[in-house]
Parts: C-alpha cells; structure tokens; sequence
C-alpha cells in the first residue's frame, strides 16, 4: 500500500516551476478564509554532488526520516520515511517574493539564504498515522 497524504497538497494553492539553467519557481495559496500566501523565486546548483558530513549542519538538516503534516481539525500526522544520503550540491536562490510569514508576524532576515540543491532522491514512505 502506498503512502497517502491527508493535507500536504493544498486545496486552495497552485504551484509551477521550469528548469532551465536554473529552476523558476512559483507557489500561491489563496484559502476560503485567512490571508493568501506566495512564494515565488529561482535557484540553480553551483557546485558539485556532494555527500552531507557526518556531524555537519548540511547533514542535520537533511537527513530526516519521518514527514509530519497537520489537517485543518489540528490533528497532527506523522509518517516513517527512507531514503539513500541526500546528493546535495552548493546553489544560490534569488527570492523574487515571499509573503508567507508575513502574516504571522514573523520577519525574516535581510541576509542571503543558505541553499543546497539535489536534483532527485527516491523516497520509500508508510502509511501516515495520527499523532496528536
């Protein structure tokens, strides 16, 4: 049986991209209530396939193995994941929009974002449960 995500896709949003030399992309939520939210920006891979450090902040960012997502009832769901290391590259991003914590109040920093880049990782995921 496969894995089946109970709000990960959002119901009132759209999102596109295109490769290129870089990748463009785009993501827009407008819900029936509450504040619409967008993203747009494009990035690109600089350097070469790497392998995350042992210890490292590369690694401890990407090397997770579960995925947690949130209904609209407040219900919090939790599913197993696997995958092989991440094949991460150095990149750069230029952030064209963001209006997606604005909302909340939260202000993001004026400094230049922290960017790695993979282009594909398989991922095996289970069932997803409820959590809390």
């Amino acid at each position: 049986m496969g894995f089946i995500p109970r709000s990960l896709p959002s119901p009132h949003g759209r999102a596109r991209w295109a490769h290129r030399t870089r990748t463009d992309y785009l993501s827009e939520r407008r819900p029936r209530s509450g504040p619409s939210m967008s993203f747009a920006g494009r990035y690109r891979p600089t350097g070469p396939v790497q392998l995350a450090e042992s210890g490292s902040l590369e690694h401890w960012l990407t090397e997770r193995y579960c995925l947690y997502s949130a209904d609209s009832h407040g219900v919090i769901y939790r599913s197993e994941i696997h995958h092989e290391p991440w094949p991460l590259q150095v990149g750069e991003a230029e952030v064209l929009v963001n209006l997606t914590t604005s909302q909340i109040g939260l202000q993001l920093p004026d400094t230049a974002p922290l960017v790695h880049f993979a282009r594909r990782l398989d991922v095996v995921a289970w069932l997803i449960d409820p959590i809390a």
